[in-house]
Protein backbone atom coordinates (compact mmCIF):
# COMPACT_ATOMS: atom_id res chain seq x y z
CA UNK A 1 0.00 0.00 0.00
CA UNK A 2 1.05 3.62 0.25
CA UNK A 3 3.82 5.06 2.40
CA UNK A 4 3.70 3.97 6.04
CA UNK A 5 0.71 1.69 5.32
CA UNK A 6 -1.66 4.59 4.71
CA UNK A 7 -4.59 3.73 2.48
CA UNK A 8 -5.10 5.91 -0.58
CA UNK A 9 -8.71 6.98 -0.79
CA UNK A 10 -10.47 9.81 -2.56
CA UNK A 11 -14.06 10.98 -2.86
CA UNK A 12 -15.65 12.98 -5.64
CA UNK A 13 -19.11 14.52 -5.66
CA UNK A 14 -21.28 15.94 -8.42
CA UNK A 15 -24.11 18.27 -7.46
CA UNK A 16 -25.92 19.84 -10.42
CA UNK A 17 -29.60 20.56 -10.86
CA UNK A 18 -31.47 17.74 -9.16
CA UNK A 19 -28.46 15.40 -9.35
CA UNK A 20 -26.47 14.75 -6.17
CA UNK A 21 -24.09 11.82 -6.50
CA UNK A 22 -20.71 10.55 -5.36
CA UNK A 23 -17.91 8.33 -6.63
CA UNK A 24 -15.11 7.26 -4.32
CA UNK A 25 -12.28 4.77 -4.27
CA UNK A 26 -9.84 3.28 -1.82
CA UNK A 27 -6.73 1.17 -2.14
CA UNK A 28 -7.37 -2.46 -1.19
CA UNK A 29 -3.98 -3.88 -2.15
CA UNK A 30 -0.92 -3.07 -4.24
CA UNK A 31 -2.26 -1.59 -7.47
CA UNK A 32 -5.85 -2.61 -6.63
CA UNK A 33 -8.68 -0.23 -5.85
CA UNK A 34 -12.32 -0.60 -4.90
CA UNK A 35 -14.65 2.11 -6.18
CA UNK A 36 -18.20 2.76 -5.02
CA UNK A 37 -20.84 5.19 -6.21
CA UNK A 38 -24.35 6.34 -5.53
CA UNK A 39 -26.46 9.22 -4.28
CA UNK A 40 -25.03 11.50 -1.61
CA UNK A 41 -26.45 10.61 1.80
CA UNK A 42 -27.42 7.08 0.75
CA UNK A 43 -25.65 3.72 0.85
CA UNK A 44 -23.52 3.00 -2.23
CA UNK A 45 -25.48 1.70 -5.22
CA UNK A 46 -22.57 -0.34 -6.51
CA UNK A 47 -18.92 -1.26 -6.13
CA UNK A 48 -16.25 -2.47 -8.52
CA UNK A 49 -12.57 -3.39 -8.38
CA UNK A 50 -10.15 -1.50 -10.61
CA UNK A 51 -6.44 -1.52 -11.38
CA UNK A 52 -4.33 1.55 -10.71
CA UNK A 53 -4.22 2.32 -14.44
CA UNK A 54 -8.02 2.19 -14.65
CA UNK A 55 -8.39 4.53 -11.65
CA UNK A 56 -5.86 6.93 -13.20
CA UNK A 57 -8.03 7.05 -16.34
CA UNK A 58 -11.34 7.34 -14.46
CA UNK A 59 -10.41 10.33 -12.28
CA UNK A 60 -10.03 12.81 -15.17
CA UNK A 61 -13.17 11.38 -16.81
CA UNK A 62 -15.18 11.97 -13.63
CA UNK A 63 -13.81 15.51 -13.32
CA UNK A 64 -14.81 16.19 -16.92
CA UNK A 65 -18.37 15.11 -16.01
CA UNK A 66 -18.48 17.70 -13.20
CA UNK A 67 -17.30 15.68 -10.20
CA UNK A 68 -15.15 17.60 -7.71
CA UNK A 69 -12.85 16.08 -5.12
CA UNK A 70 -14.00 16.53 -1.53
CA UNK A 71 -12.61 15.56 1.87
CA UNK A 72 -13.77 12.37 3.56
Amino acid sequence: MGAKDTVLQKRFECVAGTSSKFWEFREVGPGKFEASWGKIGKAPQGTKLYTEDEINALVPAKKKKGYRQVSF
